[in-house]
């Protein structure tokens, strides 16, 4: 079979199937019998070309109850030579309609990817939040993976790392800037599975550098802040990836016990 007797015979079952459709669902009986008769006839040239012998098709057609009987019959019959005319698809053809999936794949992958690109580049050039990486130890010494957070708090079970972080130990290095709105006391609070260092203009303010639960930890630092920007510094470790860390913040207006994030965080000045 050639590629032009194939979709000619395609276009044949395609169209009889249609005519079914209309015939059953029509409540004029004269229109419900000429369709099925048409789709009968395009159903029979098509089994002539495939060389299939056609099975017993009701043929008396006198009320719409006929015509669905009928109908049900040639549908069966659409459906089977649909499926022998793939099996005698020229080989051509199946090779075409395979580069088609795939180029229609390709695109929608690269369209995903590319949308994702675009995406993480706005994310990563929009100002507000801190770079971070994470580290392969406890130590901060065999760095693993960077990414950014708009907020001080981090929950590895509700974001877990990379698979090749493994179960044990890791680090954390966040950086950026402090936006302090105005001059004032800032009490801080932080708390973190293992060890936590939050360094304000180069200097620690707070030392909690010590295996603990999250939950169990706490330490805080009250300081007097200038409007503007403050160079900010966090290290954490964890023993295990359950392991995280929250910061928060009060004074200058701000809501008691807030969450230190956006836009008070800023990777650049």
């Amino acid at each position: 079979m050639n590629a032009e007797l194939y979709q000619d015979t395609r276009q044949k079952i395609h169209g009889a199937a249609r005519a079914v459709t209309q015939g059953v669902t029509t409540t004029d009986l004269a229109r419900g019998q000429a369709l099925l008769a048409e789709a009968c006839g395009a159903l029979q040239a098509a089994a002539g070309v495939l060389h299939i012998a056609l099975p017993p098709i009701p043929a008396a057609v006198a009320t719409l109850d006929d015509l669905e009987v009928q109908g049900r019959a040639l549908r069966r019959l659409a459906e089977h030579l649909s499926a022998e005319l793939y099996a005698q698809c020229p080989p051509m053809l199946r090779r075409r309609a395979r580069w088609r999936v795939a180029l229609y794949l390709l695109a929608m992958a690269g369209l995903l990817i590319g949308s994702m690109a675009v995406g993480e580049f706005q994310r990563w050039h929009q100002p507000y939040g801190l770079l971070v990486t994470y580290y392969q130890d406890a130590t901060l010494t065999r760095p693993g993976w960077s990414t950014y957070e708009m907020d001080l708090q981090s929950d590895p079970t509700e974001h877990p790392l990379p698979w090749w972080f493994g179960r044990g130990a890791f680090s954390s290095r966040w950086t950026g800037y402090l936006v302090v709105p105005r001059e004032a006391d800032y009490l801080f609070c932080a708390q973190s599975s293992g060890g936590l260092r939050f360094f304000l203009d180069g200097r620690c303010v707070l030392d909690n550098w010590r295996r603990q639960d999250v939950n169990a930890s706490g330490t805080s630092a009250k300081l007097h802040l200038t409007a503007g920007l403050h160079p900010l510094l966090v290290e954490h470790y964890s023993h295990d990836r359950r392991g995280g860390l929250r910061v928060r913040w009060t004074g200058g207006g701000l809501p008691e016990n807030a969450l230190l994030a956006a836009p008070y965080l800023r990777k650049r000045p």
